[in-house]
């Protein structure tokens, strides 16, 4: 079996590498669709009401993701995956 060089990638990791980017540019697509309006939502709790942003819980998922996606592909890219 030959050994991979710096700088060349397995076919597999190719495919990771391409899935994953699609997804990011689809999240990325996504948060910006989201805008910055601040939409609360009011939840009904035993004491009491409770407000909560839910698009601004649903940008911060798509950041969490859109950055475990981008150091993903960074370690493909630097051959540590």
């Amino acid at each position: 079996m030959r050994a991979i060089r710096q700088g060349m990638t397995m076919p597999a990791t190719d495919d990771r590498k391409t899935q994953y980017l699609t997804e990011r540019d689809r999240l990325m697509a996504e948060l910006a669709a989201l805008g910055q309006v601040a939409h609360t939502e009011k939840r009904q709790f035993e004491d009491g009401y409770a407000l909560r942003d839910m698009d601004e819980s649903t940008r911060e998922g798509l950041r969490l993701r859109i950055g475990e996606l981008t150091a993903l592909i960074e370690k493909i890219e630097t051959g540590t995956a």
